[in-house]
């Protein structure tokens, strides 16, 4: 009985945490600040916002760098938070 208990607690949990990676984003902003990325727990872009200064540039390879880099931040920051929150859940 005592592990049929543990399970049903175990799969509460288990659905609680899937639940939870739906609502997980992450934001990360490029060291100048000139682009901001916003990712889902997939790592899915939802959000970009580019400052207007990077029309004065005219590395369109950097600035193509920039971004993905700041994706990529984002990616991670989520990825981050899932771990976190595995961990809470796994650690019971």
């Amino acid at each position: 009985m005592d592990g049929q208990i543990q399970y049903r607690e175990f799969a509460s949990a288990l659905r609680g945490f899937r639940k939870t990676l739906t609502g997980i984003e992450a934001t990360a902003d490029s060291p100048g600040g000139l682009v901001r990325a916003t990712t889902d727990a997939h790592g899915r872009l939802l959000e970009l916002e580019l400052d207007r200064r990077i029309y004065r540039a005219t590395d369109s390879r950097a600035l193509a760098a920039t971004i993905a880099m700041t994706v990529h931040a984002a990616a991670e920051a989520a990825r981050a938070e899932i771990e976190r929150i595995a961990g809470e859940l796994f650690s019971r």
